[in-house]
């Protein structure tokens, strides 16, 4: 056994012994020297500690491993729950075989790190959260999540199914004179009281645990029939859709407020966005993880998808929360007089934006040739529809004033078509740099692919797998050139992916951190451009976008972080995570333009396009609020791709899920050798 029990109580002892005077809620991560339990958040009774505690001891008892549980209330410097959960780790002493499980209660989110030597791999782990962790943390019963945790690893390590080894020898002094008896006597009274005690616990435990969970999935006698499973899915990906429109939204509105009332006055609904936004991210990375090659139980999969609707629904209540709030800040009926006249001339300094769009367009046609410039003319022609769309709703504005509040409606359709017209001709207009960055990134792609060839031609290695890597990359070379700058550049970093996964054998390990060090900064670069760029691309046209596509691109966004936090710390890690993320986004992007090529084919789920039509206010109001993009879309303007999607870079994307190395992986797992640790997996509950 691990003698970890007196310094734990020590420590423990400590922070009682400190009370509530020394305030301990530091988020940042935590040293926890030898400490197996730390709970800054203070959500534990004593009694839950001890059950944690002795949780923790069985674990270590069984398996010889080593689980260390932190609780905060949210996780800060870092805020990625798996590099806080790695700090967190690293700060501890050097055990072998830890597993760290950090909990910020109220952030609902956890995160896992791994020395490189535990004897369960990233999914093992994983798995055992998403089964007995996560139901009892999403009502809040800490203890007994990682109690089952605890008794889930246990199982996967293969550990034993009591709580150690019983000495079935006698005691080494009896005399005969009764007293040992007595103490025999005492002792098995004393082991029956704790059995009966654990035996009682667990059965409330469980009667808790079927209460919490609805009876495990099971419905009520008096209750609605189960819904299916596809019924759910279909639900889950109506309700992503819906919560990624309405943050774009709730975007837009948190603007237009901070613009005319300033940011204090805005304040709880730029934190009420927040708070949503967060939920999203999460609901999100819970459909990539039922989305990737790792299968679920039956069960895993329906606890997931109702989580994602219950995180949805979380969330839009978040947004709703402050709406009544919101629309009194905004009190249009009253503005109407000086709002409509500014939305006018913002209007008019946008038509002069126009000009200077097609300006560019011209540039790009110029230096990059027509296929480069076909998506940025599809955007202007776009941009051009929405100013003619707020016009139209700026004189309806004028016609109904403040009657019924259609003048209010009206105003605010038109301040949604300019922002998004002019979000369209700013991206227009940083085009031509944009493209010219590429370029660079593409030139030092071309430079760092033939350096890799070179590389392994002095190898002499006769391997099928990297003469055809070779090969190919020699080809993406040749014709890098003869395409637009984004879809050269997607074509030599596939081929340089996949050559750099070919040389991995005959690389050792500090060859292959170099190489990750040289590397680095421009796959985050690249791996940042595209993933605003599928996020513009499909923030311009969300009307026709479906949850598959945002689920990538979300997940895309959380991959890209953590490259962004590891790249000094761990940058074989950290460029794992940026080849992910540029992965993600160029898939995000592709997902996205099928979507559109398919709405734009079907007709749509938007209404007609325009203003008037003997309907007024009624199409004002539709236009924007079913989605300004999806009328428009429909009539065959829009669509297009972005530098990810097929439209500006004309085809094939950033990374085409090559990358820059050895591709995929990402996050902190992986990692060989012992001394460090990886990210075990994390989620939310």
């Amino acid at each position: 056994m691990r003698l970890h029990r007196v310094t734990l109580g020590l420590a423990v002892a400590a922070l009682l012994t400190a009370g509530g005077a020394s305030a301990a809620w530091a988020e940042a991560p935590v040293d926890l020297g030898a400490q197996q339990l730390v709970d800054e958040a203070g959500v534990l009774s004593a009694s839950q500690e001890t059950q944690v505690r002795d949780a923790i001891e069985t674990y270590d008892d069984r398996t010889g491993a080593d689980l260390r549980v932190v609780f905060v209330k949210t996780f800060e410097d870092p805020t990625d729950r798996d590099a806080w959960a790695v700090s967190t780790a690293r700060q501890g002493d050097s055990s072998s075989e830890v597993l760290v499980l950090a909990v910020a209660t109220e952030g609902r989110q956890y995160g896992l790190a791994r020395s490189n030597d535990f004897p369960l791999d990233r999914s093992e782990i994983q798995g055992a959260a998403q089964q007995y962790l996560e139901p009892a943390f999403g009502r809040q019963a800490w203890a007994d999540g990682v109690e089952a945790f605890a008794g889930g690893l246990s199982g996967a390590s293969g550990g034993t199914g009591d709580g150690g080894t019983t000495d079935g020898g006698t005691t080494g002094s009896s005399t005969g004179s009764g007293f040992g008896g007595v103490l025999v006597t005492l002792f098995l009274l004393a082991a029956l009281v704790v059995v009966v005690i654990v035996l009682v616990g667990i059965v409330r435990r469980r009667r808790r645990a079927a209460v919490g969970a609805g009876g495990a999935g099971s419905p009520s006698p008096l209750g609605p029939p189960p819904v299916d499973q596809k019924e759910l899915d279909q639900r889950a990906s109506r309700a992503l859709i819906a919560l990624d429109d309405d943050l774009t939204t709730s975007e837009q509105e948190l603007g237009f407020a901070v613009a005319e009332f300033g940011e204090q006055a805005a304040k709880p609904f730029s934190d009420a966005l927040g708070t949503a936004k967060q939920r999203a991210r999460d609901a999100f990375a819970i459909r990539q993880q039922l989305d990737d090659e790792i299968p679920e139980t039956p069960e895993q999969r329906r606890e997931m998808t109702e989580r994602i609707l219950a995180l949805c629904e979380d969330a839009e209540h978040t947004l709703s929360s402050q709406t009544a709030a919101f629309d009194d800040l905004r009190k249009l009926e009253q503005q109407l007089p000086t709002a409509v006249p500014a939305a006018s001339q913002q209007q008019q300094a946008l038509r002069a934006r126009s000009a200077e769009a097609a300006k560019a367009v011209d540039v790009i046609r110029t230096r990059f040739g027509e296929d480069a410039v076909r998506g940025a003319a599809d955007d202007l022609q776009q941009a051009d529809d929405l100013l003619e769309l707020a016009g139209d709703a700026l004189a309806e504005a004028g016609r109904a004033g403040s009657a019924a509040g259609g003048g209010a409606v009206a105003l605010r359709s038109a301040q949604q078509a300019l922002g998004q017209a002019g979000t369209l001709l700013d991206g227009i207009v940083a085009a031509p740099n944009e493209f010219m960055t590429v370029k660079r990134q593409l030139d030092a792609a071309v430079e760092d692919t033939r350096n890799d060839i070179a590389e392994a031609e002095r190898a002499g290695s006769r391997d099928k797998e990297l003469v055809a890597a070779v090969a190919g990359a020699r080809a993406a070379i040749e014709t890098a050139d003869l395409q637009a700058p984004p879809a050269g550049l997607a074509t030599v970093e596939q081929a340089n992916g996949r050559l750099e996964r070919a040389m991995a054998p005959i690389r050792d390990v500090q060859q292959r951190r170099d190489r990750a060090v040289a590397t680095l900064p421009r796959a985050i670069e690249s791996a940042d451009q595209a993933v605003r760029d599928a996020r513009r691309y499909i923030g311009n046209r969300r009307g026709g976008v479906g949850s598959e596509a945002r689920t990538r691109l979300s997940e895309a966004e959380r991959e890209l972080d953590r490259a962004i936090a590891l790249q000094a710390s761990d940058p074989v890690d950290a460029l794992g995570s940026a080849q992910h993320a540029l992965e993600l986004a160029n898939t995000a992007a592709d997902l996205a333009q099928r979507d559109i090529d398919d709405f734009r084919g079907g007709g749509g789920w938007g209404g007609g396009g325009g203003f008037g039509g003997g309907r007024g206010g009624d199409v004002v109001t539709g236009a924007v609020i079913a989605g300004v993009l999806g009328g428009i879309l429909s009539g065959g303007h829009g669509g297009g791709g972005s530098w990810a999607g097929g439209g500006w870079g004309g085809g094939g994307g950033f990374g085409g899920g090559g990358g820059f190395g050895s591709g995929g992986g990402g996050g902190f797992g992986g990692g060989g050798g012992g001394g460090g640790f990886s990210g075990g997996g994390g989620g939310s509950f």
